[in-house]
């Protein structure tokens, strides 16, 4: 759950309590194809296996309905897209990069998008960011881990059937600038992240510089990490969920809130 006015004090709790879910690792990728069978005029639409522990499962064909599990909701999960199990029921995941781990969907959260063209980062003017991540669970059974990444995308723009106008085709992400795991108990933690970034212009043209602090260490940002073109955004967000592998039946509420530091702190 988010939280707008800081969870040292928290006088209510949501209602239902959907419960946490695990991330499955060194799962056997299987592929589920959910495209209907038409034979002898009548249609079958295809039946999930039984849901079972540490399983991952391809859907193509066409989109899959996952049924509800007590109070988690039944959901739509596309072609093309991964579902994971705990050994209770089905839930959309996210493969981790090129990895056997696959962490749930419900707890992919995205924070902040800013977008930055030549005119609003001009050449040779810095542009900083920086928050507090205060994280905490309640009521729960498992501690959990949870992972805040910074990372930039390069936009791109459709180009045919030449002439266009203006558009968003999409973004090509950058390795992250920060990818940080953190533990979560039923204590409050706090994290501070900054990341800084600085257009400049030398003998070979423009390019990028920037600086990523960590719990106040700074280090410069690698190539791979920076913008290639002035076209651009910079996201942060939460991924990566996971609770404790001995709870089966893993249950609490986990809590999360950025803020800017107060100015005493920072001095």
């Amino acid at each position: 759950m988010i939280i707008t006015g800081g969870i040292n004090k928290i006088d209510r709790l949501p209602s239902p309590a959907l419960g946490l879910l695990p991330a499955v690792h060194d799962a056997t990728v299987t592929e589920f194809d959910a495209t209907p069978v038409v034979e002898n005029g009548q249609t079958t639409t295809p039946v999930l296996p039984a849901p079972e522990a540490n399983s991952a499962i391809l859907v193509t064909g066409t989109a899959a309905s996952l049924p509800a599990f007590g109070s988690w909701p039944a959901q739509r999960v596309q072609p093309g897209r991964h579902i994971a199990s705990d050994g209770r029921f089905w839930y959309r995941a996210r493969r981790y990069r090129q990895t056997n781990s696959f962490y749930p969907e419900y707890f992919e959260r995205s924070l902040y998008t800013f977008a930055f063209t030549p005119v609003s980062l001009p050449l040779r003017q810095r542009w900083s960011f920086l928050r507090d991540f205060d994280f905490r669970l309640f009521n729960n059974n498992t501690d959990a881990v949870w992972n805040v990444v910074w990372e930039v995308g390069d936009r791109s723009a459709d180009e045919q059937p030449a002439p266009v106008g203006p558009n968003l085709l999409g973004y090509t992400w950058r390795t992250p600038l920060i990818d940080q795991q953190i533990h979560i108990t039923d204590v409050v933690g706090r994290h501070r992240f900054e990341v800084g970034l600085y257009r400049d212009i030398g003998v070979d043209g423009e390019f990028w510089t920037g600086t990523v602090a960590r719990y106040g260490k700074t280090v410069a940002a690698q190539a791979d990490q920076l913008p290639s073109s002035d076209e651009f955004v910079l996201r942060v967000r939460l991924s990566s969920f996971d609770t404790e592998n001995a709870v089966s039946d893993p249950r609490g509420f986990v809590a999360y809130y950025a803020t800017f530091p107060e100015p005493d702190i920072l001095k």
